[in-house]
């Protein structure tokens, strides 16, 4: 008896990995309009789908929309319940909450959205790409370099990472099914 239910128990674990580790994923192709996206691999009905959702719609009515911009109309998604602010970014910042020491670099423009008030698990970032930078590799980056744990008391419960032609879209933030 105790050799099956630690059995069971292993597979369970086992499976909980793997469903975890789904989230990383992403998978590379191109939209209805032509644009190359690597899309996360990402539960529907939470809110890192929602909020790659609305990048996707935003980048696709407006190709040429600042990150600044972006970020703001990310932010003002409904499923994000608390009070928001988008900044820009310099492209020589040393510090990004949720990657510990690891600097970012690789972007023309970039902006972050967040809470307002520290406390809560989520930050979002939003990157224009330069032309010498691997989207991919840049992806990649992101989602192996990110530190889900880097809020007091709080961790993100998802991640989400993919791109829209040399538009990256970054998210650690709560599940939040909507």
């Amino acid at each position: 008896m105790k050799k099956t239910i630690t059995l069971l128990l292993i597979a369970l674990i086992l499976t909980s990995f793997t469903a975890c580790s789904s989230n990383h994923e992403n998978s590379a192709g191109e939209d209805q309009n032509g644009s190359s996206v690597i899309a996360p691999s990402v539960e529907e009905d939470t809110m890192g789908a929602a909020l790659w959702n609305t990048f996707q719609e935003t980048l696709t009515e407006n190709p040429e929309i600042s990150m600044e911009e972006l970020s703001n109309t990310i932010i003002q998604n409904p499923v994000i319940e608390f009070a928001g602010i988008a900044t820009p970014l310099e492209v020589d910042a040393e510090y990004f909450p949720g990657f510990d020491e690891y600097c970012i670099t690789g972007y023309e423009s970039a902006a972050s959205f967040g809470p307002i008030i520290g406390s809560i698990a989520f930050i979002g970032y939003v990157f224009d790409l330069d032309d010498n930078t691997d989207v991919n590799e840049f992806v990649t980056s992101l989602t192996d370099n990110c530190n889900p744990d880097w809020n007091i008391c709080v961790s993100a419960e998802q991640t989400v990472a993919g791109a829209m032609d040399d538009k990256v879209f970054f998210v650690m933030c709560p599940s939040g099914n909507n």
